[in-house]
């Protein structure tokens, strides 16, 4: 943890800025339903949840494809499936899924759009960095009037290449022309804290509202805290 001053917060989206648990595995599975009804073998749903990561007990392991994965890297790990490789236009179908969902996805917290507007009002400058598709990011921030609150928005199918690789930080700091150690990175993942490393942000800060396991987050993380709505007792700190 860096002792400059935080001026700029960058957030991944799905478990951090919006509840992962009430928007993802629902979308997971239609994907898996959807596929088996292709398939013509309704079993099949079940075996590609589990294939993605989920357990016999419904847990979702933290570092599976569908906790940790790019939207992209979901739609080509199911379309890559043996029963599916000669569908045509399975990968569309299956992006197409996942993005309605992402698009319309809850909040995290029912103040959000309060939290934003007081950092924003402090003159922090805000960003978002994420695994998902700018389709989808842009939709979900225009649907809920996020837009004014945001200096930055970064997507996997841009070119800075999908977290960890710090070009999306990079991009965040040469838009806001903060020093990386200026920076807070808030996510809820592995991916989210070594992308935070990569970037040397100034402070990293993991939330549990996502789908990874912030006791075992901790060592990678400054700070590990319920939800997003505790971020500005840590900036105070």
């Amino acid at each position: 943890m860096s002792n400059t001053p935080i001026r700029g917060v960058l957030f991944d989206k799905d478990g951090t800025l919006l509840d992962f648990d009430a928007t993802w595995p629902p979308a997971y599975a239609a994907v898996a339903e959807e596929l088996a009804a292709i398939a013509g073998d309704p079993g099949l749903a079940a075996t590609i949840m589990r294939l993605g990561g989920y357990g016999d007990d419904g847990a979702l392991d933290p570092s599976s494809v569908f906790a940790c994965g790019a939207t992209r890297e979901i739609v080509e790990f199911c379309a890559h499936l043996p029963q599916f490789e000669d569908v045509e236009g399975i990968a569309e179908r299956l992006d197409a899924i996942l993005t309605a969902y992402g698009e319309r996805g809850p909040l995290a917290v029912d103040n959000l759009a309060a939290l934003l507007e007081g950092w924003a009002a402090r003159g922090l400058r805000l960003g978002v960095a994420t695994n998902d598709s700018m389709a989808s990011t842009k939709a979900w921030i225009a649907y809920h009037d996020f837009e004014k609150y945001f200096d930055f928005v970064a997507g996997i199918d841009q070119h800075y290449g999908p977290k960890p690789d710090p070009k999306m930080f990079e991009g965040f700091c040469t838009a806001t022309r903060l020093e990386p150690s200026e920076v807070c990175m808030v996510g809820d993942t592995i991916t989210d804290a070594e992308f935070a490393r990569a970037g040397g942000a100034g402070l990293t800060v993991i939330v549990r509202t996502g789908a990874g396991d912030g006791d075992a987050l901790a060592a990678l993380a400054d700070r590990v805290i319920p939800s997003v709505a505790e971020l500005g007792d840590v900036l105070k700190t």
